[in-house]
């Protein structure tokens, strides 16, 4: 690999200063990649020998600058050999920083990661597990795709730029068989590692300005209310369906995700303000705290299942079933009832957002608060094509307003 290193001298001519005198450069040649390095030195062209790569002549001049070269090109050498020994991966940038006392600076791409990752662990109490099995997921995905590309499982920041975000996305699709959802979700990941790493000094730009990796829009699918009536008014002679059914129903009227269906219990029931029934949790997933005013419809359901057997066993408001049966019989529900749309539990939360709150005027905002969403945007994202209806319909009922009112004034005016 040292054989790979090129080293040399050359004066630029078409610089010089007041004395006439040219900057000379050193270049480092590896990998097939060049890069100049400043030697501070500035010499008069006449002196120099161009053949040979140093100053003519015996002057005490022309010794010091020569060895002054053979001290820069020993360091190279030398800085090539430890990087070896050590068995980092490094490229021609490496080597530069090196020899200019830069390195500390120099993170790679898997570094990054493990820093974001260790910030996560010690702030469990706002990390789930999940979310950080996510960017570890990310993370052996990058490394994967450096393998691929580049021949080595890591490299350094000041090595990224578009065409890596680039080649990435179509590695993921291509060799990992990965979704545009799925690819978007890695790229958020790891544009939020690479921008935490920007903030501690890593990097003075960011490297992916010109490209991103969007998210595909998608229609939002939820049940009408006419739908949820449907499966709400059905009752099945079979157990296990009739659960199902009702713990769907009671995710319509809630908005409550599977795991906090799963884990309710009496200790997350209160009494509000208002005196009505009330309902407090921390989301898993963000870990932020929300609560919602429970519909009678929701009230009905725990009371039905709070003396049930599973209930009382697991010291749960509700007996639901795992994930996967849940699924499975919720489908089976659908298919019974005429509903042509694929069930599953999310739909549930979907559905009372769309259906049960935005279509009854609830604000988005207060929206956001009771699905436990990390923030507003989060809510608008996910409900943008439902929000712009909203505002059209909304917007078409005040056209529908102000042209009455107009309608009234011109009457008592005539």
């Amino acid at each position: 690999m040292r054989n790979n290193v090129k080293i040399s001298f050359w004066l630029i001519k078409s610089k010089h200063n007041p004395s006439k005198q040219c900057p000379l450069y050193m270049k480092i040649f590896f990998q097939g990649k060049g890069i100049k390095v400043a030697t501070g030195h500035y010499i008069n062209p006449t002196h120099w020998d161009k053949k040979k790569k140093k100053l003519k002549g015996s002057t005490q001049e022309a010794h010091t600058i020569n060895e002054s070269l053979a001290s820069l090109r020993a360091q190279v050498i030398m800085i090539v050999n430890k990087l070896i020994l050590a068995g980092v991966p490094f490229n021609i940038h490496t080597i530069k920083d090196r020899l200019s006392g830069k390195e500390h600076k120099n993170i790679t791409v898997t570094q990054a990661c493990d820093n974001y990752i260790d910030m996560m662990k010690s702030l469990s109490v706002e990390y789930s597990k999940p979310t950080i099995i996510k960017y570890r997921n990310t993370k052996l995905r990058l490394m994967e795709y450096m393998r691929s590309k580049y021949g080595r499982g890591d490299l350094f920041l000041y090595e990224l730029n578009n065409e890596f975000i680039r080649e990435w996305e179509m590695f993921l699709k291509t060799k990992i068989g990965n979704s545009q959802v799925t690819c978007y979700k890695h790229y958020q990941r790891f544009t939020r590692m690479i921008r935490v790493a920007m903030q501690k000094g890593y990097l003075q730009k960011y490297p992916f300005d010109d490209y991103t990796i969007k998210l595909p829009k998608k229609e939002v699918q939820f049940l009408t209310i006419e739908e949820i009536g449907i499966i709400e008014d059905k009752h099945f002679e079979i157990e296990r369906l009739e659960i199902v059914k009702d713990m769907f129903i009671f995710s319509c009227y809630t908005g409550l995700a599977f795991m906090e269906v799963t884990n309710l219990t009496e200790e997350n029931l209160y009494i509000g303000n208002d005196n009505e029934l009330w309902l407090k949790m921390v989301r898993q997933k963000t870990k932020k705290e929300f609560k919602i005013p429970l519909l009678p419809q929701a009230i009905k359901i725990i009371n039905k299942y709070k003396d049930h057997p599973f209930s009382i066993k697991k010291k749960r408001l509700l007996p639901i079933p795992t994930n996967q049966k849940f699924n499975a019989y919720i489908q089976e529900v659908g298919d019974i009832c005429g509903i042509k749309k694929k069930l599953h539990h999310h739909l549930a939360r979907k559905s009372f957002s769309v259906s049960i709150a935005l279509a009854n005027n609830v604000p988005v905002e207060t929206l956001s608060k009771m699905l436990g969403h990390s923030s507003i945007s989060v809510t608008l994202n996910a409900y943008a094509s439902i929000t712009d209806q909203k505002i059209s319909n909304d917007f078409a009922n005040l056209k529908k307003n102000l042209a009455a009112r107009n309608k009234s004034r011109k009457k008592k005016k005539d």
